[in-house]
């Protein structure tokens, strides 16, 4: 059982690092504000909430945001990304949630958590 933990934990961690990365190589990117079109930071957290559940996708969404404020400050903690942290946490939660109740449909879960 600690073995299964360990694994989503460190998964979660690396959802979170490649997150951080990600906004990083967007910035390369020669379009203004090309992280507001793209969004990068929503496909690890998602994807943490597939294959982790609700409990890492949620706790990923909540660390990303803010661990990309601490490290390269790429927005205001507050309003900004106070509500990043919020809405990254809902989609990696109700991804879980509804991927698990719909037996692991995953565009149904997709859809149902960007409509929460």
């Amino acid at each position: 059982m600690k073995n299964v933990q360990l694994r989503k934990l460190i998964f979660t961690a690396l959802c979170i690092a490649i997150g951080l990365l990600l906004v990083q190589l967007v910035k390369l990117i020669p379009v203004p504000y090309p992280g507001a079109i793209l969004l990068l930071m929503h496909i690890p957290v998602i994807l943490c909430g597939y294959l982790c559940g609700w409990r890492y996708g949620a706790l990923s969404g909540l660390m990303l945001s803010f661990l990309g404020f601490v490290f390269t400050g790429m927005q205001v903690l507050f309003p900004t990304g106070l509500s990043m942290m919020f809405e990254l946490a809902t989609y990696g939660g109700l991804t879980a949630i509804i991927y698990h109740y719909t037996n692991g449909k995953i565009y149904l879960s997709l859809v149902g958590a960007m409509l929460g």
